[in-house]
Order: C-alpha cells, then structure tokens, then sequence
C-alpha cells in the first residue's frame, strides 16, 4: 500500500487551481494531445503516446483520467478523506 502524503498532494492541486486541463483530441493515429480549451484555442499541456508502446486504447483513457482529475475534484477528495478521518478517530475514543 501507498504511503500518500495528502499535504503534499494539496500544495500542488491548490497551486494548479484554474490550470486545469478541459481537453484531449488525437493528434495523429498514435498521439493524443491534452490541454486547455478556451474561448480563443487551445493550449497543449503534453502528449500521450501509450499506444506506439503496445498499449493499445490507453491513450485516450489516460488523456480522460487527466481531465478528470482536475485540482478542484483533488482538493475536495483530500477534504473528504479528512472528514472521514476526523469522524473515525472519534469515534475510536
């Protein structure tokens, strides 16, 4: 199991709050381009390249995992994992 230091994990996400990724089009057959999309175009943030490497459909999945894993939706699970915690150690006591 992982060890996850959820203030480390917080620092990023609040730091990248509005940077969030909204975007993945296919760039070619084997490349799919992920970024921000705004009224005006679209800023690439990378390149996921996991089919050339014989993962086949993972390219797109992990262009999709990206975009949902957006800082606000990490900020709100790290809140609920807290209050999660905080009623369980009452309820120890």
């Amino acid at each position: 199991m992982y060890q996850i230091d959820l203030d480390y994990i917080e620092d990023l996400a609040t730091d990248l709050v509005g940077w969030d990724a909204n975007l993945w089009r296919q760039t070619n057959d084997d490349e799919i381009e992920w970024g921000r999309l705004t009224e005006y175009d679209f800023s690439p943030f990378g390149t996921i390249d996991l089919d050339t490497y014989g993962h086949d459909g993972k390219s797109i999945l992990m262009a999709s995992y990206i975009i949902a894993t957006k800082p606000e939706v990490i900020l709100q699970m790290i809140q609920n994992i807290r209050e999660l915690e905080s009623k369980l150690d009452r309820n120890i006591k």
